[in-house]
């Protein structure tokens, strides 16, 4: 899937605008040196030249072309095979750092359609991958078995240790400095993706090694939120529901009614067996057990 994205942005992205832009640039800039300032008094010519690089300074970056791209007479494109692989590979995980984007409305057309249909196939795999382990961790008799809290810590440890080492491993290849490697490492993972730090992927070999990176990492974060955050939000379930039903929460005090002083109506819009019913996130052995909890 990665290898299909890859090539048709590097093809549709690689047109004269870089060429186009350059040209503009360098005549502004070449315009605006040559204002003779003495018969300018007014700054006149000054202020419109200025505002006339500043536009196509802008117009580029819109484009995703940096200024010190445009001085570079040897520049023509970003999109080269280990950029395109790069950037399918952030498309398809979600995370987006917007280092890199299609120009033409063809490669826009082409990315969206692509996004659409690799985003779910890939998530799902990511997904399924986190819940074969997350249910070796659960015990192979019970797939439902709820994971140990020792191992819940470890898998929190295993990420973290994760980050830290290819943190370290991205000391070496950016020549970033920890805490730059260690943010990168955990903004990407959250597939938060700001893009203020981006590997620069100059070779297929820096490609391959952000991508597994990416992926591997992206299938110990799944794996650590199907362990640690189902049990915290099963306890949460049974929190606030036992609670609520049995009266002892704060709130649903406050709604029990009383009609007189000798006889209390409790949560009488409320059936009897709403407990049982499961949560859209909770098993049905999960829902059988948590109902006895709830019967009043």
């Amino acid at each position: 899937m990665r290898l299909l994205g890859s090539y048709p942005p590097t093809r549709i992205a690689r047109s004269q605008t870089t060429i186009s832009l350059r040209g503009g640039y360098l005549v502004s800039r070449e315009a605006l040196l040559a204002v003779d300032i003495e018969s300018d008094p007014q700054n006149i010519t000054l202020t419109s030249r200025l505002d006339h690089l500043t536009y196509v300074t802008l117009l580029a970056y819109e484009k995703g072309i940096k200024p010190i791209d445009l001085q570079n007479s040897t520049f023509s494109t970003k999109w080269g095979m280990p950029s395109a692989i790069f950037f399918t590979t952030t498309v398809l995980t979600s995370i987006g750092y917007g280092h890199l984007i299609p120009i033409s409305t063809k490669g826009q057309i082409f990315c969206m359609a692509y996004a659409l249909l690799g985003i779910p196939l890939t998530l799902i795999t990511i997904a399924d991958v986190a819940k074969f382990f997350s249910d070796r961790l659960g015990g192979k008799d019970d797939p439902f078995a709820e994971v140990a809290a020792n191992r819940r810590i470890q898998v929190i440890g295993v990420l973290m240790l994760y980050m830290a080492i290819w943190a370290w491993i991205f000391i070496r290849l950016e020549d970033w400095n920890f805490l730059d490697s260690f943010y990168f490492c955990l903004v990407s993972l959250l597939t938060i993706g700001f893009g203020d730090k981006v590997p620069t992927g100059k070779s297929e070999l820096d490609v391959a090694i952000s991508t597994a990176f990416l992926f591997i990492g992206l299938v110990l974060t799944t794996l650590t939120v199907e362990v640690v955050g189902s049990v915290a939000i099963e306890k949460m379930h049974r929190l606030g529901i036992s609670d609520f039903f049995k009266g002892r929460h704060t709130f649903a005090m406050f709604r029990k009614i009383r009609p007189d002083d000798s006889k209390e109506l409790w949560f009488a819009y409320v059936p009897k067996d709403a407990g049982r019913i499961p949560y859209i996130d909770e098993s049905a052995r999960d829902s059988v057990r948590n109902a006895k909890l709830f019967d009043y």
